[in-house]
C-alpha cells in the first residue's frame, strides 16, 4: 500500500517536470476533423497559433489565420491563453479582426519527450472545449 502510494507520487511529479518541457518553442498540431494545420510559437508570455486549412477539393492548404494570445502559467502543466489579437489574409494584405474578450484555459493531460496531448476550454458561454496531440518541432 505504501509503495503504491510512492510510486503514484513519483508518476504524479515526473509527469509535472515533463511539462516544463513545452513551455516555449515551435509547435505542430494535425486537426483532421476540420482538415487544418497548426503552427503554434510559444515564448514566456506570447503564443502565436497561425492556422492553415485545406482549400475544398484540393490537397494544397493555405493560409486562414493568425491567432495570439497573452499567456500565463498557472502551474507546470496549466496555463490561461487571453486573446490579443486576431488576423486574416484579404486579397489586399492582411486585415486585424476586433479582439473578443475570450480566454481559453489550456491543461497538458500527458506528456512525452516530442508531444503531448492538450485539452483547451473557452470561457464562452458554450465552454467549448477540444483536445488535441501537439507535437514538438
Amino acid at each position: 500500500m505504501v509503495l503504491t502510494i510512492i510510486t503514484g507520487s513519483i508518476a504524479s511529479k515526473a509527469q509535472q517536470a515533463n511539462c516544463r518541457l513545452f513551455h516555449t518553442g515551435k509547435y505542430r498540431i494535425i486537426d483532421t476533423a476540420n482538415k487544418s494545420d497548426i503552427l503554434i510559437d510559444r515564448n514566456d508570455s506570447l503564443e502565436t497559433r497561425m492556422i492553415y486549412r485545406q482549400k475544398p477539393g484540393t490537397t494544397k492548404e493555405a493560409y486562414e489565420m493568425q491567432v495570439v494570445f497573452k499567456i500565463k502559467w498557472i502551474n507546470d502543466c496549466s496555463y490561461t491563453a487571453k486573446l490579443v489579437k486576431t488576423v486574416i489574409p484579404t486579397p489586399k494584405g492582411e486585415r486585424s479582426l476586433p479582439v473578443e474578450k475570450k480566454t481559453l484555459t489550456v491543461q497538458i493531460l500527458k506528456s512525452s519527450n516530442d508531444a503531448y496531448l492538450e485539452r483547451g476550454i473557452f470561457n464562452d458561454k458554450h465552454h467549448s472545449s477540444y483536445t488535441y496531440v501537439v507535437y514538438k518541432l
